[in-house]
């Protein structure tokens, strides 16, 4: 299962068919694999600490202790 897996995840990263997963050694396949995981890992991380970032910068009104509560103007 867990070789059928890798053929999976690689076959999806380069947009692979049967055909050319066969044609793949053994060492080629590791390589690929190997590459599309670190590349999945930086992508994971990237959009992390973009995620992170934003977040940072974003003031949710209701909790923003510096401003009167949203739609208290003028009770």
């Amino acid at each position: 299962m867990a070789l059928e897996s890798a053929a999976y995840f690689v076959m999806h990263h380069y947009s692979l068919s049967l055909t050319d997963l066969d044609k793949l050694t053994p060492e080629g396949f590791s390589m690929m694999f190997t590459w599309a995981a670190a590349s999945v890992k930086h992508q994971a991380e990237q959009s992390k600490d973009g995620q992170a970032a934003s977040q940072d910068k974003m003031r949710i009104g209701s909790t923003d202790m510096s401003r009167p509560m949203p739609h208290s103007e003028g009770l």
